[in-house]
C-alpha cells in the first residue's frame, strides 16, 4: 500500500494540476521493484519460512532506511503560514499601540511584507514567496482564496480601519487546491479582526 500511494504520488506530482506539499520526488523505479516484489511473493508460493522472513524483512528495512520524499507533516507550509500570520498579528497591534500603523496601503504593505518562502509546489514551483496583500475600502475580510498559497489578505475596513487578516494555505493537505485556512476545529475561515483604531474623545478641560 506504501508502494502503490508513492507511484501515485509520482503520478500527480507530474500532472502538476494541484498544489502539493511534497519535499521531493518519490522514487518510482525503487517503489515499482517493491511492488514486483511483493507480487511476486503473493503468485508464487514460497514454502520455506526463512525465505519468506528474509524478503518480509528486507522490505521493512528498505522503508525504514529510504527517506519518504514527502517530508513530515509536522513541517507542512500551513503550519509555517500560520507563524507568519502570528508575526503581522504582532506588527500591527505593536505598530497600531504606538500610533505608528500606516493609514496608506503601500506604506502598511512595506511594514508587513516578509522575505520568507514556503515549500508549496506545482510543477518546476518549489518554493513560493510570501504574499502579503493590501485591500483598501473594503467591507470586511477577504474570505474568497487566493489563487495560489502563500497569501496573506489585509482588508482595511472604513475610516477607522478596521483590520482583518486571512491567508491562503493548503489545508494542511499533501494535494489540494487553495483554501482560506480554517480554525482549529471548526469548518470557519480563520479570520484576525483588529479593531478600529480609537479616536481621541475631545476634552473639556480648558487650557
Amino acid at each position: 500500500m506504501v508502494a502503490v500511494g508513492r507511484v501515485m504520488d509520482w503520478w500527480r506530482l507530474g500532472r502538476a494540476d494541484q498544489w502539493a506539499y511534497y519535499l521531493g520526488e518519490p522514487i518510482p523505479i525503487f517503489w515499482l521493484i517493491i511492488l514486483l516484489i511483493c507480487t511476486a511473493c503473493w503468485k508464487v508460493p514460497v514454502r520455506r519460512g526463512w525465505l519468506r522472513a528474509g524478503v518480509f524483512v528486507w522490505l521493512v528495512v528498505c522503508y525504514g532506511l529510504l527517506p519518504t520524499q514527502a517530508g513530515s507533516m509536522a513541517a507542512h507550509p500551513d503550519y509555517f503560514l500560520e507563524e507568519t500570520i502570528d508575526r503581522i498579528n504582532e506588527k500591527i497591534h505593536t505598530h497600531r499601540s504606538r500610533g505608528q500603523l500606516p493609514t496608506h496601503a503601500v506604506d502598511l504593505r512595506k511594514i508587513l511584507t516578509l522575505n520568507d518562502k514556503l515549500h508549496y509546489r506545482r510543477g518546476a514551483t518549489l518554493h513560493v514567496p510570501i504574499d502579503v496583500r493590501i485591500h483598501p475600502k473594503a467591507e470586511g475580510p477577504i474570505l474568497k482564496p487566493a489563487e495560489r498559497p502563500g497569501v496573506i489578505d489585509v482588508a482595511l475596513e472604513g475610516p477607522n480601519q478596521r483590520i482583518w487578516v486571512t491567508a491562503t494555505g493548503l489545508g494542511f493537505a499533501r494535494f489540494n487546491q487553495p483554501v482560506l485556512l480554517k480554525q482549529d476545529n471548526t469548518n470557519k475561515p480563520m479570520v484576525l479582526e483588529h479593531p478600529a483604531a480609537k479616536r481621541p474623545t475631545p476634552s473639556n478641560e480648558k487650557p
